[in-house]
């Protein structure tokens, strides 16, 4: 994978400090100064934007605000060093910055950076959103699920490029190959954010599907961009160490069906957080279609035997899908009536939908036909956890054993509900150990998420096996070890990641990887 510092447009913009200035007057209302520091000269030419110090690129417009621990400004000697040929802050990093020897232009904006920040990069790389198609998912659940169907669909339908951005990277797809890019983010800062768009735009790509998180929603990442649909898949617990509160975490959300963002919405309604905002929507007259299992425009009526059922304005249409659970087959459904909003017929739909391939790290299957079925994914909040494992249980005809670990320095609310949801969706064996536990102890991590099954088995009201093994690697190898032929093994929490973090460390580390060569010794052991 390329580096985040290198998503550029092959053809750099050209902005000189000038523009750059005249286009913040224009945007706000706050004043906007500049200070020369001996250097002038307006024509001074910029070809990129940064927000980062440690990947400013020469002749880069710097953007240096507060971050969630301190203020960029305190490390312009960096950006300085690195090239950058104008600092753009707000007026806390510019009285810093009048207190240090600056050789470079630095422009203030007294305005908070929310106001300008995103509209300026969208600005600077000429707002590309607007020659693409663009579909923009955020939810709990499903995000990049979502976007993997609707590439592939859109590659079924025409021979040109589509690209998805979102939790693994950004990946560009053309006549069966595949390239991407790490982002660091499921949504990048608003100079990469834009600058990807630009770069697929130069590359060719006409459709582009996007995760967008709340956490980009809440800090303004996506600033400047408004998607041609935006989609809500659902809301569950998690990420509330951030947002503080359920309503909070969906304000967030809906942040994108907002005219600044979407022109037109898509909403889940099988749950209450997307009744409500489908509700909101048509009071503010927006234009929204909503899909699920339950009554709604795109309905899922049947699926099973590689087929899904679908209900809609011109009938019912069924296509081939193969991915287990119900959640799966919404997400089709969702992915189905995408294509419908985006003027595409239900026959053609029907037969791109038929080429939805299975998603990397999302209920992944990773053993031969021949052994307990073995699946690696993504879950690590407690409805994901037990969606995944409650279609596992209905397929599963011996012993659904599931393995599960809680993130450090991450919402520790949730970490006593993902053991429960195991419980709840009917594992029958859960081996918790650790999953990215970065500064935090892993032993107290462990004991959080047994905390409420141990007090379930104690009372009666469980009757799961429970193993805490805190490395990984052995937790894995254990719980396909025990695996015997009809039972499932379940490997949840880091889905396509490639990284364990311990500490400031991070680890090489893909459950696939580990899952298969389990699987491989178990044969061996076999043999």
């Amino acid at each position: 994978m390329n580096r985040v510092s290198q998503i550029r447009p092959p053809q750099a913009p050209a902005r000189a400090i000038g523009e750059v200035l005249e286009f913040l007057r224009s945007q706000t209302s706050a004043e906007v100064s500049l200070s020369t520091n001996g250097n002038g000269d307006l024509a001074i030419v910029t070809t990129g934007v940064s927000v980062d110090s440690r990947l400013v690129l020469a002749r880069d417009a710097w953007i240096a605000v507060q971050g969630m621990t301190h203020h960029g400004a305190q490390h312009w000697q960096q950006a300085v060093d690195n090239g950058c040929s104008v600092i753009v802050t707000d007026s806390i990093g510019s009285e810093l910055l009048a207190k240090m020897s600056v050789p470079v232009p630095v422009v203030c904006v007294a305005d908070s950076a929310r106001s300008w920040v995103g509209h300026l990069c969208a600005w600077f790389y000429g707002r590309p959103a607007h020659a693409l198609h663009t579909v923009a998912v955020t939810g709990t659940n499903g995000k990049t699920s979502m976007t993997h169907f609707l590439v592939a669909a859109w590659s079924a339908l025409s021979s040109e490029p589509v690209a998805c951005m979102g939790t693994l990277g950004v990946r560009v797809y053309e006549r069966g190959q595949m390239r991407d890019t790490a982002t660091g983010f499921t949504t990048p800062e608003a100079p990469v954010f834009h600058a990807c768009l630009e770069t697929l735009r130069q590359e060719g790509v006409r459709e582009v599907a996007m995760e967008v998180s709340s956490h980009a929603l809440t800090l303004g990442r996506v600033d400047g961009f408004q998607a041609d649909l935006a989609m809500f898949t659902n809301l569950s617990h998690d990420h509330l160490d951030f947002h503080g509160t359920m309503d909070d975490y969906f304000e967030a959300k809906a942040l994108l069906f907002t005219e600044q963002h979407s022109k037109q919405c898509l909403v889940c309604v099988d749950e209450p957080w997307g009744r409500r905002l489908a509700e909101r929507l048509r009071e503010q007259s927006r234009p929204v279609m909503t899909y699920g299992s339950s009554d709604s425009d795109v309905q899922l009526l049947s699926f099973g035997s590689g087929v899904c059922a679908v209900k809609h304005a011109g009938g019912t249409t069924k296509f081939a899908f193969s991915g287990p659970g119900e959640f799966n087959a919404v997400n089709a459904t969702g992915a189905f009536a995408a294509l419908l909003m985006q003027g595409v017929s239900a026959a053609a739909a029907a037969d791109a939908m038929s080429a939805v391939s299975q998603v990397p790290g999302r209920m992944e299957v990773v053993s031969l036909a021949d052994e307990p079925l073995t699946v690696v994914d993504y879950a690590h909040s407690p409805d994901s956890i037990e969606r995944v494992l409650q279609a596992l249980r209905s397929r599963t005809e011996g012993r659904l054993i599931a393995v599960v670990g809680a993130g450090g320095d991450r919402d520790a609310s949730k970490r006593p509900m993902m053991g429960t949801a195991a419980v709840r969706a009917g594992a029958d064996v859960l081996v918790i150990t650790d999953d990215n536990p970065r500064s935090e102890d892993p032993t107290a991590i462990r004991a959080a998420v047994r905390a409420e099954v141990d007090s379930l088995i104690t009372s009666g009201l469980a009757s799961i096996e429970v193993e805490e093994i805190g490395d990984r690697v052995a937790a894995i190898d254990h719980a396909v070890r025990i695996a015997g032929i009809g039972d499932t093994v379940a490997v949840l929490g880091k889905g396509a990641e490639t990284g364990q973090q311990v500490g400031d460390v991070v680890i090489a580390f893909d459950d696939r990887d580990e899952t298969r060569r389990a699987l491989r010794n178990k044969r061996g052991d076999a043999s």
